[in-house]
């Protein structure tokens, strides 16, 4: 998951700080997950995911490419 996050974080151009604000989280929390010290809660994984219009499969590795589930 850890680096799936990053990379979309890093893809939209986005500060650690930026994507916390967007999700409702603190930076340090999301630094945690980006270094694989912390899994995020399950709704925080949806806000994430819904951020990223990408799936929580996708997020927590399950499935190998995004799918546009809209």
């Amino acid at each position: 998951m850890k680096n799936r996050i990053k990379s979309l974080r890093i893809e939209k151009g986005l500060s650690q700080t930026e994507l916390s604000e967007q999700i409702g989280c603190t930076q340090q929390s999301l630094s945690k997950i980006e270094n694989g010290i912390q899994v995020p809660g399950v709704d925080l994984a949806f806000k994430i995911a819904d951020f990223f219009n990408v799936t929580v499969e996708f997020l927590y590795g399950y499935i190998s490419k995004m799918v546009n589930i809209f």
